[in-house]
Order: structure tokens, then C-alpha cells, then sequence
């Protein structure tokens, strides 16, 4: 049974749901979707191909098209290499930490639009390696080869289909990356300039350094900008294709030397992807009977995938009182220092936050603010007011705050770690969602509601009803340096079926200190007992034990759910490379019984 999915009271369900009912299932169900005694085909979450056990979700099938995805830190290269016209596209994308498996590496994409009405193709992997890559007929046949980061991928396509020997060792021929081109037409050369979140062209004119955005405009959306130089839509004219550390690739188009907004590329068959370091959170969002995916990145966004007939719709980002969601540390939010201005890293909850009857957004932030997009729509269409902070009453005791803040928040605003995606549950089950999330000191805690005089609803301090064996709280980060605290998501669910609550957190040690990039798939915490809403658990060690996938690389974000509808509870998860990952029961179980810390 898994209790952080949030699903409408009007939602139908066939089966009994093996919980006991909560006071605030008035509002909205807290259930896990197990649906028992049915055919596992009925009822899969998605019209998807599960055989391998685990892998990326997808938005549609072969067919679908939609914004391009792939893994994280783009580099980009392209040529025409089955000459119909257009270009085709190389992609590098990074790994990060000690993830395994995960997309990254060198992947090709044939474009099979054509110039103008660009659409790339799900894309073949070549390699692992990371780095640049470089194109160029190495061996005097007409085609185009491929050399990247010490490997050289011979061209032996045949009758138009594109196709390439393994690789073999070689040292770089001496090709590099191009630097300059004439972007306005003046005969002169340009050069494009790029830092952690800017582009700047210097032109061969004048030498001015003219700064995006132009015009007021803000051109680019993304951070780790790398820009790629091609006549992208066939008019004659260079174009820059960007590559980003969202794994997107966008395309700004040249008209007249001027910079026109940037725009995504298609691809078919795109993965479910957002962004980088995704948070995924499930909900009826529409009100329409099934499971929407929202998801928050890196960047700042919140991201919705709308599910329609077993398939997702294109997905869209979400609107807070009319404009795009986009969540900013600026020069002093982020632990980590004004280098990270433009992160967000949006931890979204799917709940109803304010009772009402409709579901709300509650997230995590990169400051440690914590906060509320209320719904003030309706159930089947539902629309954001701007966001709020959450406040809590301290009722006299000074305010608490996390270890190398570089503001200072009011006093009654909620700072926890960063970072950290909170779980909205009726823990006291006194009928009121409680604020479920680590505390400023990296223990996981419990922040209960409460009716004010005024009638409105207020949050009180932390209380920990989670312990270890020795009674001691739930310590999930305690590093000496700020910016590698925080970053915990984790999940509630009855993982072994005994008829408590479980936990299951991202990939991290016992005692917090080396809670990212040990190459960790997710941590099972199994609730030994509960009395008087005080839960005791047991460290279990690593969920899945498996060489050929592992998430963990900065951080991941399981959240149990039942996705082929087999009666028994999955995981999804986000993790660095933005994409949205499935591993089902009975592959985790057959990996092992648990490693041991």
C-alpha cells in the first residue's frame, strides 16, 4: 500500500483498498492504486512495453511526437550525413556522480523531417563516452565519420541507412570545434561566447559584445549553454542549435543577424523528461478518472504530463496566476553561492493543501523556502494563484534555520534544507494534512496542522515521530558542507505488505554523510512498529542491488505506485538525467533480499 499518491474521493475504484480510512480521505484518498483480481493488461497504468522490468516511461508509442529529451548537459554536433538535405544530429550527454546506466554517452539522431519542419528520430546510442564529438571523413570514402573523446565511429552506412562500426581507438585528427562563423552577413566573422547561463556573440564589426537576451527578451530558458552553428531551417542562413543541461535542444533562428526566441526541437517517441535532477509527483490533476505525472527541475519548472487514454499528452509547464512557473535562487538563495542564480530545483507534493476539495502544489525549493500554489480553479480544470511561502507559529520559540543561508528569511517563513521534496500526510490523523519533511538540521520530521481562531489553517514546529531502533530520530543528512546536505525524497508505503508504513528515500548512506553520488538505488527503511503515532525502522539497505542501472548521481526521487496494475507496489523515480524511470516488483525482488549497511 502506498500512501503519497493523492486521488480524487470520486475517483472509482473496483476493488477494496487495503488501508484503513483516514479522516481526511473527506478531502482526498491517500492509496496506492493496488488494483487486485484484475488482468494486469486492463489495468497498466500505461499502454507501455514493461517486459525489461525497468526503463524510461514514455509519453506515447512510436507514433507520438513531442518536445526532444535525452540525457543531461547536451553537447551537440550535426551534419547531413545520409545527404537528403537537412541535418542530423550528434548529442553528448553527461553522467552524473556514480550513476549507472542512465542516458548518457554519444547518441545519433537522424533528422527525418526535413529543412523547416525539423523532427528527430528516437536516436541510436554509439558509445559511452563523454566529451565532444567531431565529424569529418576520416577515411576519404564521402562519408561522414565520427570522432569522440579517443574513440573514431566509422561511417559504413549503405543505400541511405545510416549506420557505423564499432568504434575503435584513435587519437583526435587534429578537427575542432567551430568557433566563428559570419552571423550577420557583413563578411566578417562572429564568435559565440557562452558561460554557465549566457550567451554573448562578439562580432567581427566592431568587436561589441552584444548580450542575450536582445531587445529586452529573454532568449534562453536553460543553464550550461553550447551552442551549435548550422542553417538549421534550410533558408540559407546560420542558425544556433542550443545544447543545455536540461538535455533539451532548442533552436534560435537567425532572421536578418537577429536572434528570434528560442523554440524545441520534436523528436519521435520522446521519453517522459524534464529538465534535469526531475521530481516526479503523481495525482489526478483533471480530474478524470486517471494518474497525471507533475514534475519539477532543476531549472525551476513545474511540468505536467496529462494522461489521456494510456498515453500522455504534449507535455506543458504550469502556470502560476498566468505565467510560466519558474522558481530562481538569484544571488543569495542557493547555499552554493550566486553561481547558481538561475536553479531552482522545484520538489513538488501533489495534495489538498487547503482542504477545499481540489488539488494544490506544495514543493520544496534550492533556498529552503517551502511553497504553496494554491488552486483556485476547479477540479477538472484547475489553475494556480501566484506562490506562496509557507509560514509556520513558532508560539514563542526562536526561529530555526539550516547551516549556510546566505538571506535572511521573516521570521515566520518555513526554511528547511534544500532541495527537499515534502510528503502532505494526515500523520496524527486528526483529520488534517500534516507538512511531512527534513528539518533544518537534515532529520526527518513532522510539521502538524492546526485550526487558528481566525478559522484559517496554520502549521506548528517540527515534532519527530520517526525513529531508529535506538529511539534516536531520523538523521537522513548531516555533512559538514551545506550544499551536499538536504536534496531527501522519499516515499511512504507498506513495501512489505505488513500493514505499516514503510520508507523509501533516494540513494544515501545511514548516517547521512555520504548521501550523494555513491551510486546507491534508493534506501529502504522497514517500520518495525507504531505506537501512539511514534514510528520505529530499521536501516535495510539498498532497495535494488543491480550493475546495470543505478540512479543515484546528486540525487533520485522514488515514489511507489502500482504501474502495471498487477496488484503490487512499483517505483518511479526522477534522478539527474531528467528523465522518469519505472523498476516493477517483481524485477526489484528478483535483484536481491536487501543489501545490509
Amino acid at each position: 500500500m502506498g500512501y503519497n499518491i493523492l486521488v480524487r474521493d470520486k475517483m472509482k475504484i473496483d476493488v477494496p483498498i487495503k488501508t484503513k480510512p483516514f479522516s481526511f480521505a473527506s478531502k482526498c484518498i491517500l492509496l496506492s492504486l493496488l488494483l487486485t483480481n484484475c488482468s494486469s493488461e486492463k489495468n497498466k497504468w500505461l499502454s507501455q512495453d514493461l517486459s525489461n522490468g525497468y526503463g524510461i516511461l514514455k509519453v506515447g508509442n512510436s507514433e507520438t511526437t513531442g518536445r526532444f529529451g535525452g540525457g543531461g548537459w547536451g553537447r551537440l554536433n550535426g551534419a547531413d550525413f545520409d545527404k537528403d538535405g537537412d541535418i542530423d544530429i550528434l548529442a553528448n550527454f553527461g553522467r552524473g556522480g556514480n550513476a549507472v546506466g542512465t542516458f548518457a554517452g554519444l547518441y545519433f539522431y537522424e533528422n527525418i523531417g526535413s529543412p523547416g519542419n525539423a523532427l528527430l528520430s528516437e536516436g541510436i546510442k554509439l558509445g559511452d563516452k563523454e566529451g565532444h564529438s567531431f565529424i569529418g571523413d576520416i577515411n576519404n570514402d564521402g562519408l561522414l565519420d565520427i570522432f569522440c573523446e579517443g574513440e573514431l565511429f566509422t561511417n559504413i552506412s549503405n543505400q541511405g541507412n545510416i549506420t557505423f562500426d564499432k568504434p575503435i581507438p584513435a587519437e583526435n585528427p587534429g578537427w575542432k570545434a567551430c568557433g566563428e562563423i559570419d552571423w550577420d552577413g557583413d563578411g566578417l566573422a562572429d564568435r559565440f561566447i557562452t558561460s554557465r547561463w549566457h550567451l554573448e556573440m562578439v562580432t567581427g564589426k566592431d568587436a561589441d559584445t552584444l548580450r542575450l537576451p536582445v531587445g529586452g527578451k529573454e532568449l534562453l530558458e536553460d543553464i550550461f549553454i553550447r551552442p551549435f552553428v548550422c542553417d538549421w531551417d534550410g533558408d540559407n542562413d546560420p542558425d544556433l542549435l542550443i545544447g543545455q543541461e536540461s538535455g533539451h535542444i532548442t533552436f534560435i533562428e537567425n532572421e536578418s543577424g537577429t536572434l528570434q526566441q528560442e523554440r524545441h526541437i520534436l523528436q519521435k517517441n520522446p521519453n517522459v523528461k524534464s529538465g534535469c535532477a526531475s521530481v516526479p509527483a503523481l495525482c489526478d490533476w483533471d480530474n478524470d478518472g486517471d494518474i497525471d505525472i507533475i514534475v519539477g527541475t532543476a531549472a525551476g519548472f513545474l511540468e505536467l504530463y496529462e494522461n489521456h487514454e494510456k498515453k500522455f499528452k504534449p507535455v506543458k509547464r504550469l502556470k502560476a496566476d498566468g505565467q510560466i512557473i519558474r522558481i530562481q535562487a538569484g544571488e543569495f538563495g542557493s547555499v552554493q553561492g550566486p553561481g547558481e542564480a538561475r536553479w531552482g530545483y522545484l520538489c513538488p507534493e501533489a495534495c489538498d493543501w487547503d482542504m477545499d476539495g481540489d488539488i494544490d502544489i506544495v514543493a520544496g525549493t534550492v533556498s529552503g523556502e517551502n511553497l504553496l500554489f494554491e488552486n483556485t480553479g476547479t477540479k477538472n480544470k484547475p489553475i494556480l494563484a501566484s506562490p506562496k511561502k509557507i509560514t509556520i507559529d513558532w508560539n514563542n520559540a526562536q526561529p530555526v534555520y539550516p547551516e549556510g543561508m546566505r538571506y535572511i528569511p521573516a521570521p515566520d517563513v518555513l526554511i528547511t534544507q534544500w532541495r527537499c521534496k515534502p510528503v502532505a500526510f494526515d500523520w496524527n490523523k486528526d483529520g488534517l494534512p500534516d507538512y511531512l519533511t527534513i528539518d533544518e538540521k537534515g532529520v526527518l520530521a513532522c510539521y502538524p496542522r492546526f485550526w487558528k481562531t481566525d478559522g484559517t489553517l496554520g502549521l506548528k514546529p517540527a515534532t519527530y515521530p520517526f525513529t531508529d531502533e535506538n529511539g534516536f530520530p531520523l538523521r537522513f543528512c548531516t555533512n559538514e558542507v551545506p550544499g551536499r546536505n538536504g536534496r531527501i525524497k522519499f516515499s511512504l508505503a507498506d513495501w512489505d505488505n505488513d500493514g505499516d508504513l514503510d520508507i523509501i528515500r533516494n540513494g544515501g548512506f545511514e548516517d547521512g554523510k555520504q548521501n550523494l553520488d555513491n551510486g546507491c538505488n534508493f534506501v529502504y527503511l522497514e517500520c518495525l512498529k507504531s505506537e501512539n503515532n511514534v514510528s520505529v525502522f530499521k536501516w535495510s539497505g539498498e532497495l535494488i542491488k543491480s550493475d546495470s542501472i543505478r540512479l543515484q548521481g546528486h540525487t533520485d526521487s522514488p515514489i511507489t505506485f502500482d504501474v502495471d496494475g498487477n496488484g503490487s507496489l512499483d517505483i518511479i523515480s526522477g534522478c539527474e538525467d531528467g528523465n522518469i524511470y519505472f523498476f516493477l516488483r517483481e524485477w526489484i525482488d528478483s535483484k536481491n533480499n536487501y543489501s545490509k549497511f
